[in-house]
């Protein structure tokens, strides 16, 4: 508070020589202090703790801005009028400008806001996320269990920072536990575990119509999704390539197709891309339809899916073959 003690000073001065030379007479400032008054943030300002009235306009913005003391962490304080009176002498008001009335003493409580659930809920799930080494759309972040630990309050003036880490020795997906601890002004004030389960998504090949033994796995009888992965998720066929397959055993619709349901197919469809070949990227949003460059990572055939990487940005693509040197991006 002391380096800005000076902020006022002359400011009485500037206004009686201004009010002076316009030929207005001078109105005094009252300054009426309340018994009880409440502040949003530590530092206790005049404006807080008093009702101000009358004088120039100018003069009585400044002075609610007049800061009067600091209050404690653990709650607020008592302003007296001799305070207030040795404040504003410090900032250089000529009490002939002002004049304290109401109450000798004001006792002043901090109005704080807590910080919520969803905020640490939130920050913990973004700090999971960048230790994870898969991507947003690669996974889903459930909450287990609601936070219902009391949770600290925060002044509008109060730095504060909430900090999550992944339990050592824990590896998603899965359920897992955040460590969280809540600072604030520099100080750990809660610790708390916050817990998720961790689902990891992975293309899979889903039978779309009943392929009977023997049948030739194509794309009206099959559709790549995106689904949870579980304990039987790596004895999935990949997408890539799974058209030169044919059923060994029939497959129902809505199964997501093992390897041990697929053989390689004896007939083959002719390559029409090789890998090293440039290619052009074809991907639809909506009703809108967007190319570019690109070149092909591995051999392809007509209705196949293969790695390809945008010439541009240098990101590997999974796309399928539609024609000669056309992919299309899933």
């Amino acid at each position: 508070m002391n380096t800005r003690r000076g902020w006022l000073s002359g400011l009485g001065l500037l206004l009686l020589i201004g009010l002076s030379s316009t030929g207005q007479s001078l109105e005094v400032v009252t300054i009426r202090l309340r018994a009880h008054a409440a502040a949003q943030s530590r530092t206790i300002k005049l404006g807080d703790v008093a009702d101000l009235s009358g004088g120039p306009s100018l003069l009585r913005e400044q002075l609610a801005r007049l800061d009067l003391a600091e209050a404690s962490e653990a709650g607020g304080l008592c302003v007296t009028a001799r305070q207030v009176l040795i404040r504003l002498q410090l900032a250089g008001i000529p009490l002939t400008l002002v004049r304290i009335e109401g109450e000798q003493r004001v006792h002043v409580g901090i109005r704080r806001r807590s910080l919520t659930a969803e905020e640490i809920v939130a920050t913990a799930r973004q700090a999971l996320l960048e230790q994870l080494p898969w991507s947003a759309d690669e996974v889903s972040i459930e909450l287990v269990q609601p936070i219902l630990a009391p949770l600290p309050g925060v002044a509008d003036d109060e730095e504060w920072l909430i900090k999550a880490e992944l339990q050592p020795g824990q590896r998603p997906p899965g359920r897992v536990q955040m460590n969280t601890r809540i600072y604030i002004q520099g100080r750990e004030r809660l610790a708390l575990p916050v817990y998720f389960h961790v689902r990891l998504y992975a293309p899979v090949v889903v039978c779309r119509y009943r392929i009977d033994r023997g049948q030739r796995l194509s794309e009206a009888n099959t559709i790549v999704e995106k689904r949870a992965l579980d304990s039987f998720s790596r004895q999935t066929i990949s997408p890539i390539g799974y058209l030169e397959k044919k059923a060994r055993q029939t497959i129902l619709p809505g199964q997501v197709i093992q390897a041990v349901d697929v053989e390689e197919a004896s007939e083959t469809v002719p390559v029409v891309i090789k890998a090293q070949d440039a290619v052009k990227l074809q991907i639809r949003i909506g009703n809108l339809q967007l190319t570019a460059a690109g070149q092909a990572l591995q051999d392809g055939r007509l209705g196949q899916l293969i790695r390809v990487q945008n010439v541009d940005s240098k990101k590997v693509l999974l796309g399928r073959v539609v024609d000669n040197a056309l992919v299309e991006i899933e």
